[in-house]
C-alpha cells in the first residue's frame, strides 16, 4: 500500500522582534536672560523630544560648562510621539566670558548631547554710577576753574598805585619788579625813588 507524502512550506525569511524603545533628542538650549550681564544671575532651559513609541523613564539630563559639569537632575518620564518636556536648571552666575554650555541626556544605556556657546557681556553701569561719575567731573571742573581765577588774581598787574596827572614836572616810569607804572618829580641828576606797589627800591639814571 503507497504512501502519499505530505509537504510543507516552510518560510526562509527570518523572524525580526523590532524592540520599542525611545528615542530623545535635545530640541533646544535657551537663557534666561538670553544675554546676561557679568555677575548678573541666570537659567539655562533646554528642551528634550521623545519621538519614540514608547514612554521614556528616569532620564538623566546634566549641564556641562566648557566641560565641567555643574548641575544634574532626572527626568521621571517623557510620554512617546513627539511629547516633549523643558527642563529649567537652577539660576547660575559666570564673568565676562565666553563660554560653551552642553546639556547631555542618558537613558536606557544611550546619550545624546548639544552644545550652545553663551557670552556674559560686561556690567553696565547703573545710573547711581553715572551719577557719580558725573558728580565727580563736575568737581573736577569747579577746581580747575577755581585754580586758574586764583592764578589770575595773584597775577601782579601793572597797576598805577602813586599816579599822578601828568604835567611837565612829572616823569613816568616803570617798575621792573611787578611792571607797576608811576610818576616821580622830573629832576635834573640820579634820583632814589621806591615802588609804591612792591616796594622796590632804586636810582634813576
Amino acid at each position: 500500500m503507497g504512501v502519499n507524502p505530505v509537504y510543507t512550506n516552510y518560510s526562509t525569511t527570518p523572524l525580526i522582534i523590532h524592540h520599542k524603545i525611545p528615542v530623545l533628542n535635545i530640541t533646544e538650549i535657551g537663557f534666561n536672560p538670553s544675554s546676561p550681564n557679568d555677575g548678573e544671575a541666570f537659567e539655562i532651559r533646554t528642551t528634550i523630544l521623545n519621538s519614540g513609541d514608547v514612554l521614556a523613564r528616569n532620564i538623566i539630563v546634566r549641564i556641562l560648562i566648557d566641560d565641567m559639569e555643574i548641575d544634574e537632575t532626572i527626568v521621571e518620564k517623557i510620554l512617546p510621539n513627539n511629547n516633549t518636556f523643558e527642563v529649567i536648571f537652577d539660576p547660575i552666575v559666570l564673568e565676562q566670558d565666553s563660554y560653551t554650555i552642553t546639556v547631555k541626556v542618558i537613558y536606557d544605556d544611550n546619550q545624546t548631547t548639544k552644545e550652545e556657546i553663551l557670552k556674559v557681556k560686561e556690567k553696565p553701569a547703573d545710573i547711581f554710577d553715572i551719577f557719580l561719575i558725573i558728580f565727580i567731573v563736575l568737581i573736577i571742573i569747579i577746581i580747575i576753574i577755581l585754580f586758574i581765577m586764583l592764578k589770575h588774581k595773584n597775577r601782579k598787574e601793572p597797576s598805577h598805585i602813586g599816579k599822578e596827572p601828568i604835567s611837565s614836572s612829572m616823569e613816568q616810569i616803570s617798575c621792573p619788579q611787578c611792571n607797576n607804572i608811576f610818576y616821580i618829580p622830573l629832576e635834573p641828576g640820579p634820583l632814589q625813588v621806591q615802588c609804591p606797589s612792591c616796594g622796590a627800591k632804586g636810582i634813576t639814571k
